[in-house]
Order: C-alpha cells, then sequence, then structure tokens
C-alpha cells in the first residue's frame, strides 16, 4: 500500500523542446521589426537623381532587440518620401546593366551600387558614402561600452540577420556594427531575387604598399571577383581632397568689449548698443575636392612610380566648408547670462550684504538735507555716488561712497554709468542726451544716408516694451554689459541699488526721470516703464501741488493787507448787474463758459477746476479689479462698489456746485483723489523691494527687443538662406524669414507673465542666427577680403560663391580648376603654403613635377604634391559588372570604396553572386 502511495506521488518532469531559444527569440524580433516597417518583398523605386542622397532629407526608425539579456538598437534608414513603389512598367531599367534575355529585376540595393550620379555624397550616413544606398537596416549594441570585439560573436550575429532577411523576403541591406563605434565598422548581407551580396569591411591605420595607389587597387579588386573574365571592364571614380585650416591674411580679429575702453575711448555709443559677433573663427575649414567622375580605368594612370593625378587636370571641383556647430558669440553669451540672473530670487542686502544699504545715521541725514538746499537742482551724479559725510565724528563715510569702495563696480565706471543713465546730472553738455521722440525701433539709415523704415517698425509696433533709448532701454543693456564685463550678480545688484538711490533723490527734489516721457503710464509698455512713468507723473503733480500752494498762501497774504472802500454808485451797479462784490470772490474757477449766464444772477457760467482721473499701472488696475470682485453682490457691497466707483464724479459734482447732493467745495479744497507722495512712496517702494533678478526679470521683453534691433543692423542676413536647425517657414527660407517668425514670438511672450524658460528658447534661435550671420561674414572676408558688399543681394559670381557655400553642403566650382572661383580658392592654398614654410617665396620649379611625384609615392600614402599641396584624403570608388561565382552565372554589380587618410585606410566592399545557378 505504501509502494502504490508513492508510486502515485511520484512527478515525471517533462521537458519541451518546442520551446525557443534565446537565439531563436533574437531572430523572431528581428522578423518582427522588419513586418512592423513593411521592408518584405520586392522594392521597386525610382532611380536616384544627381546629388539626391546628399540633399534629400533622410528618416530614422528604431527599435530595441534583445539577444538573451544583451540589448541591440536596430534602426531603419532612408530617404523621405521613398517608400511609394513605382509600377513595373513604369521603372526605367538601370543602363549600367541593361540585358534583353533578363527576366527577373535586381534587388534595388544593386541598382543604387551602380548609381553613377551620387558617388561622392557631401553629407550622409557612412555606409550611404561607402555603398551609395538609399535604404539600409541597422544593428547595434545599445551600449557602446560594450561592442562586439568577439569574431565568433560577430559572425552569429551576422548569420541571425541573414535568416531573418531570408525568412522575410527582405530585400533590404542589413548591417551588423562590430568592433569599437569609433571604428564604424559594419559587416552586412543583402539577399534578394537569387542573388546575394556581402558587405565586407577592412580598416587600418596604415595601408599596405598595394593600396596606395589606383593600380594596385585594381588588382585587389579584381582578385576579390574570382571569376574566369581575366580583365573586367572597371569603372573609376577618383576624388583628391585638400584641407585648408589656415589663414594667414584673415585672422580673426573679433575680441570680447573692453568695458573701460567702452567708457574712456569709444564713448558712450558702445555702452549703449549690444555687442555682435562670433569670439573664434566659426569657419574652420575649406575642403576643397577634384574629381575624376566615373571613367574607364584605361583612362588615368596611377602607379607607385608615376600618376597624372593632378588637381589642375581634374574636370570637376567642388568646395565645402566645415563650420563650428555652436561657435562662442557675443550677443547670444550676454543674453544668456543675463537671463541666468533672472532665476536669481536674492534680494540686494543678500547678494552685497547688509552692511552695503545700512541705513545713514541722524547726523548724516541733517547734513545731506543741508547739502541738498545749497546745491543746484540738477546736480551732478558724482556728488550723489561719493558725497563724504560731513559733520561725523572720525573718517566715516556716507553709505553711498561706502557703496562705491566696497561694491563691485568701482566708482570711476559707476559714475559714466550712472551719467548714461541720466544724462541730465551733466548739466547742459550732455554726451548722450535721450531722443527727442519715442519710438518703438531706433534710426534706420538706408545706403544713401537717408532715414527709412525700419524693417521690424510693422513687427515692433505692437510688443509691450519700451522705447528705443530710452531710460529702460540704457538700463536693460547697460546690465547686459555689467553682468558680463563687471562681476555678474553683485554687479547687477550694486548698479540696481544705485539707480533706486538716484529715482529718489530726484523724487525727494522733483527732478523729473529722463528717457521716460510725461503723461499718465502707458498700459502698452512693460510694467518698470509703467512704474517709472508713474513716478514722473507724481513728479508733476507735486511740482504742480507745491506752486499752486504757494500762489494760493502769497495771494491770501496780500488780501489781507488790501483795503476795499465800497462806493454807494458801485454797488447799485453790482445790484443792476447781478455780479458780487470784489470781497467776495469765488474759488475754483477755470474759464468762461462761452456766453453763457445763469439765469437767476446774470453772472457768467465758469467751468470750474477739477481734479483728474487718478492713473494706475496695470497691476494696481488687476490689483483694483480683484478688490472690485472680491465685494461680493450684497447690499453692502453694492454700496461700496459703488462708493469706489463714483469717487471721481462725486468729486466732480463738488467742483461744480450745482448738484443738491454734493457740497460746494473746489478742488483745491477736495480731498485728493490721486496722492501723489503715497503713490510715488509705493513706486519707490516697490522699485527697493526687487533683487536684481526680479528687475532683469521685467526687464526681458526690453532686452529681446534691443536683440532683435542689433541684429537688423547686420544687414547681410537679408540676403542669407535660412539654417536647417531652426523652424522652416512654408513661403520662405530665408534668414530674414526666421528672424521675422523670430520676433513675433518675442512680441506675444512680451504680452504674457515673464516666463525665463520661454525666452531662453528664442535665444537659442537668436544663437542661431547670429552663428549664422558670423559664418557670413568670415567666409566673405575670407574669399573676397574688405570688399563693401551690397546690402540687397549679392551680384557677382564671387558673391554668389559665398552664398552657395553656405546653404549648400558642397558647391561645384563653375569652370572647374580655371574658374574665377578656383582662382581664389588657388591662392588662398598658395598663401597658407608660404606661411607654413611649405613653398618657399623663391622661383622654382612647379612641385608637381614628375620627380617629384615619385618620391611622395615611395616615401607614404600622402599623395602627390601638387599647387595645393599634398591631398588630406584619397577616395577611389571601383565598380564592374560580370557574373559571379560561375562564368555562367547572371552578371551582378561589384562595388569597392578605397579612403586613404593621414592615419586611417578603408576598404569598403560589396561582391554580389548569383545564387540560382552556383
Amino acid at each position: 500500500m505504501e509502494t502504490q502511495d508513492a508510486d502515485d506521488q511520484e512527478v515525471f518532469e517533462i521537458v519541451d523542446f518546442t520551446t525557443a531559444s534565446e537565439w531563436e527569440c533574437f531572430i523572431a524580433a528581428v522578423e518582427e521589426a522588419i513586418h512592423e516597417w513593411r521592408l518584405s518583398g520586392e522594392r521597386q523605386l525610382l532611380p536616384l537623381s544627381k546629388g539626391q542622397l546628399a540633399t534629400a532629407k533622410w528618416s530614422e526608425r528604431t527599435v530595441t532587440v534583445k539577444f538573451a539579456d544583451f540589448p541591440f538598437k536596430m534602426t531603419h534608414h532612408c530617404i523621405i518620401n521613398e517608400g511609394v513603389e513605382s509600377p513595373p512598367d513604369e521603372s526605367e531599367p538601370s543602363t549600367e546593366y541593361e540585358n534583353e534575355e533578363e527576366t527577373e529585376r535586381l534587388p534595388q540595393a544593386l541598382d543604387d551600387l551602380m548609381n553613377r550620379e551620387n558617388d561622392f555624397p557631401a553629407r550622409a550616413h557612412c555606409l550611404v558614402r561607402w555603398y551609395g544606398l538609399r535604404e539600409f537596416v541597422t544593428i547595434s549594441p545599445s551600449n557602446q561600452n560594450h561592442p562586439i570585439i568577439c569574431p565568433s560573436k560577430s559572425k552569429l550575429l551576422l548569420s541571425s540577420v541573414t535568416i531573418a532577411a531570408n525568412n522575410t523576403n527582405c530585400q533590404v541591406p542589413l548591417f551588423v556594427q562590430v568592433l569599437r563605434p569609433c571604428e564604424k565598422m559594419y559587416l552586412g548581407v543583402g539577399l534578394g531575387s537569387g542573388v546575394r551580396t556581402d558587405y565586407d569591411m577592412v580598416h587600418m591605420r596604415r595601408p599596405p604598399h598595394q593600396c596606395t595607389h589606383l593600380a594596385g587597387l585594381l588588382d585587389v579588386f579584381r582578385s576579390k571577383l574570382q571569376c574566369t573574365v581575366t580583365s573586367p571592364p572597371v569603372l573609376v571614380s577618383v576624388r583628391f581632397t585638400y584641407v585648408l585650416s589656415e589663414w594667414p591674411h584673415t585672422l580673426w580679429t573679433q575680441q570680447p568689449p573692453d568695458f573701460d575702453a567702452t567708457l574712456t575711448e569709444v564713448g558712450f555709443s558702445d555702452l549703449g548698443k549690444l555687442p555682435f559677433g562670433a569670439l573664434s573663427d566659426p569657419v574652420s575649414e575649406l575642403h576643397l575636392s577634384a574629381t575624376w567622375p566615373c571613367v574607364s580605368e584605361d583612362v588615368l594612370v596611377d602607379s607607385d612610380v608615376y600618376s597624372d593625378l593632378n588637381p589642375g587636370s581634374a574636370p570637376l571641383w567642388t568646395a565645402r566648408l566645415v563650420t563650428s556647430a555652436s561657435p562662442p558669440c557675443l550677443l547670444s553669451e550676454y543674453l544668456m547670462e543675463f537671463l541666468h540672473v533672472c532665476r536669481n530670487t536674492q534680494s540686494v542686502s543678500q547678494i552685497l550684504g547688509p552692511d552695503f544699504i545700512q541705513d545713514m545715521d541722524d547726523s548724516a541725514q541733517y547734513s545731506l538735507a543741508f547739502d541738498r538746499l545749497t546745491e543746484s537742482s540738477v546736480p551732478g551724479l558724482s556728488k550723489i555716488v561719493g558725497r563724504v559725510q560731513h559733520g561725523s565724528k572720525g573718517t566715516k563715510q556716507s553709505s553711498s561712497a561706502q557703496a562705491g569702495e566696497m561694491g563691485p563696480i568701482p566708482l570711476d565706471i559707476l559714475i559714466p554709468i550712472l551719467n548714461y543713465l541720466f544724462p541730465d546730472a551733466e548739466g547742459e553738455e550732455q554726451n548722450a542726451p535721450y531722443p527727442s521722440t519715442s519710438s518703438q525701433v531706433p534710426e534706420w539709415i538706408v545706403e544713401d544716408g537717408q532715414v527709412g523704415e525700419h524693417p521690424l517698425k510693422a513687427l515692433l509696433s505692437n510688443m509691450k516694451s519700451s522705447g528705443a533709448d530710452g531710460l529702460v532701454w540704457r538700463l536693460a543693456v547697460v546690465l547686459c554689459h555689467v553682468i558680463h564685463s563687471l562681476g555678474g550678480l553683485p554687479a547687477a545688484a550694486h548698479l540696481w541699488h544705485e539707480v533706486v538711490l538716484e529715482l529718489r533723490f530726484r523724487w525727494d527734489k522733483t527732478i523729473l526721470v529722463p528717457g521716460i516721457g510725461s503723461g499718465s503710464p502707458d498700459l502698452a509698455s512693460t510694467l518698470m516703464h509703467q512704474k517709472l512713468q508713474m513716478l514722473n507723473y507724481c513728479i508733476t503733480r507735486r511740482k504742480a501741488r507745491e506752486q499752486s500752494s504757494s500762489k494760493s498762501s502769497n495771494d491770501e497774504f496780500e488780501d489781507e493787507d488790501e483795503f476795499y472802500e465800497c462806493e454807494e454808485e458801485m454797488e447799485e451797479e453790482e445790484k443792476s448787474n447781478g455780479s458780487r462784490p470784489s470781497w467776495d470772490k469765488p474759488e475754483g474757477r477755470l474759464k468762461r463758459c462761452g456766453k453763457l449766464r445763469l439765469i437767476k444772477t446774470n453772472e457768467q457760467l465758469y467751468v470750474p477746476f477739477t481734479q483728474e482721473p487718478a492713473p494706475m499701472t496695470e497691476d494696481k488696475l488687476e490689483e483694483h479689479a480683484d478688490v472690485l470682485l472680491r465685494l461680493g453682490t450684497d447690499n453692502v457691497g453694492s454700496q461700496l462698489r459703488a462708493r469706489m466707483m463714483s469717487a471721481s464724479l462725486l468729486s466732480d459734482m463738488e467742483s461744480f456746485k450745482v448738484w443738491n447732493s454734493a457740497k460746494p467745495v473746489p478742488a483745491r479744497r477736495q480731498k485728493r483723489l490721486f496722492d501723489d507722495t503715497r503713490e510715488a512712496e509705493q513706486v519707490l517702494h516697490w522699485l527697493a523691494s526687487m533683487g536684481p533678478g526680479a528687475m532683469c526679470s521685467h526687464l526681458q521683453p526690453t532686452i529681446l527687443h534691443a536683440s532683435l534691433c542689433r541684429l537688423v543692423e547686420e544687414k547681410i542676413l537679408f540676403s542669407l538662406p535660412a539654417p536647417s536647425t531652426l523652424p522652416q517657414p512654408l513661403h520662405s527660407n530665408t534668414l530674414a524669414t526666421i528672424l521675422d517668425m523670430i520676433a513675433k514670438r518675442i512680441v506675444r511672450l512680451s504680452k504674457q507673465p515673464p516666463d525665463t524658460n520661454k525666452y531662453v528658447e528664442v535665444v537659442e534661435q537668436i544663437a542661431e542666427v547670429e552663428a549664422c550671420i558670423a559664418r557670413a561674414q568670415s567666409v566673405r572676408h575670407k574669399l573676397l577680403g574688405d570688399s563693401p558688399s551690397s546690402n540687397s543681394s549679392f551680384s557677382s559670381p564671387l558673391e554668389e560663391l559665398v552664398l552657395r557655400l553656405l546653404d549648400s553642403p558642397e558647391v561645384t566650382l563653375d569652370g572647374g580648376p580655371r574658374g574665377p572661383a578656383a582662382a581664389v580658392i588657388r591662392k588662398l592654398f598658395q598663401q597658407a603654403q608660404r606661411a607654413s614654410m611649405l613653398v618657399d617665396d623663391s622661383p622654382q620649379e612647379n612641385p608637381s613635377s614628375h620627380n617629384d611625384r615619385r618620391t611622395s609615392l615611395k616615401s607614404g600614402t600622402s599623395g602627390t604634391v601638387s599647387e595645393l599641396g599634398r591631398p588630406a584624403g584619397r577616395e577611389y570608388l571601383l565598380r564592374t559588372l560580370v557574373p559571379a561565382p560561375t562564368p555562367y552565372s547572371r552578371p551582378v554589380p561589384h562595388r569597392m570604396f578605397a579612403v586613404l587618410l593621414q592615419n586611417e585606410f578603408r576598404l569598403a566592399g560589396s561582391y554580389s553572386q548569383d545564387t540560382t545557378f552556383c
């Protein structure tokens, strides 16, 4: 019984041999991606057009596949809008291997291998350049720190993708990246239509001697074909590239702005102007390529003893620029530092310390008050900044003097800055007076010296900013200089502290703030500008009130000493005319109201003085509206709301004296609707309570406004193409159109609450525009020297070349080596050789003579010496169409690409074979 129970409890382990292995799971994942991307089946696409591989936009789709626990990144590369298949009858057969007996079309990748119009694409994936493919798939390790080094793993991976391609009938070539990523080593395979193509590669630091010339490369290519044809016809394309990296005659002279020179030598014009330009040359190299495109192998002679591959005899010359991706530029650097300060939340006392802004004692205040009584109405700022405390014991100075000595900004720099912001402090001889009229854009001078319409006038007219070259404008620009050149955040806090002190002083002495304008706050300007306008309005009202009070007191004093003797005849006349006696004078009259008279007394009707409505800044308007909303809808709240809203109406009723519900009180004796003292103190408190970060946040629209106007001053931008890194408008692709788009966005941001993150995005776009202009200026200076350029458009061939170099990845030089552009570029190479001591200035024989060729070829791999120097890189492209692997097989394409650089040699071959009858 026990034995039977034991047999019943025995568990048998069942092994499922149908479970997929890790290797099979990997293959299945690759096949799934192929199906998802719809890469199965025959793909018939239109033939590649000339230069399409370099100029077309490429698409990349990536998915992660795993082999056990090792992840791979599988990426599909293809030209955009090339996925639509054309009908078989519309597809054009390849002219390279047209065969009437063929009934089955070769895979599309093999057509691309033999295409002659895209031999050396200037800007493309390395596999595109080596194999001429328009579509392919790469599989590489997700973690670049764990490359596939072991040969057995490489073969296993390549075998896996081969099985996946065969199972899915995928004709798109599949590549596996092996070795370190920097080596760009790929092994690949392509299947389809009974043809297998193996993509193999060799990468070394030094080439074998046999591979340093065309004749040896042809021998290597034929040996790889392994066919019975002893000498298959081979088409050859050769390109020699010469690099110009030294510009001895055009040294980059852009230097960072010197703040001391700006204040002492240059004057105030540069102090109020934002800097512009790249600190280093944005154009690092010029590549000139001499190409012999697609000729028969017997046309060119290039062996270990002789070569006729002289760049001067090449039928095609092309040039391209190598530029810095993000060159350091002054304007964008200034703006980024400015926005960095905007993120700071510290107060002035926290940044500079409490001792910096400590209050003066009573004796200092009395002494300062006495000084103010005895000095002129508009004192010099040097007196304000460097005033020494009088009447105090020892050598203690006032807080302002201590600020000048202890602050980050020295006094000899601080005083000129304040004089620039408040030029009326210098008296009649002002170095930088404010413009008489306020405008959203600076003055625009056209070619003939006349004043024209600013290009951004229409766009910036609706911007919520401040007037060009006004106080707020100058403050924003000067702060940029101070932050960049005088100490960053502490310097900004110091300058802002001094500005607030100056504004306080002007309120105390009733001196108007310059560069702001008069009148009530303009709600279409920034809040900072509105606050300063409110301060000016308060100063104006205070002066008028004090003058009126002084005049009234003088009149009352005169009335006390005046004696009237009334005669009976005068009294009778006054009674008959209904007028009042002279001692009973009415108050609050402004002027007569035409010929109107009062009905009862027949007296003249007068228009009274009335109080003006109290102006408000936008934050006060929002606060007032919020208070009215919070009063509620009950009776008490409604009454309070009505009283608040009718305060101005009640004042007018009291001034007119004809209303029963209002007392007859003249305007000057009424309670003030607008308390200038309270409003001014609120403005000054608002300004003083802000730290430099909050203050700069309010200046963000203004500094971006000034930046746009600074960019437009570089009139070359109106002829430049738009960079591909910026959003491209549909109707135009010029840099001026891009600037218009940036301006529109800044206008929108100026009407929103300050958001530093959004302004950072705009500054990044401004940096792209500045870099484009800097590149254009650099290229033009190198090719054309200091010749003046046309502001409207480029007209000469060399100026057209500048535009094409900036707009295209590679430019074909008109006329080849004998064209005008080639002459200029050749001269640049010769000057660089002389400067580097490669070529002597003394007369000598042509360096490209036969003996020099032989010596250079035998000595190394750097190529022949020509008038352009030694080539930095040599590229050879060999291709043919022969049967493989047997003589009776179908003719299939074969291609080998060789690259010889200074410290690199690479052979990239694609060899096909017919698998139908092999």
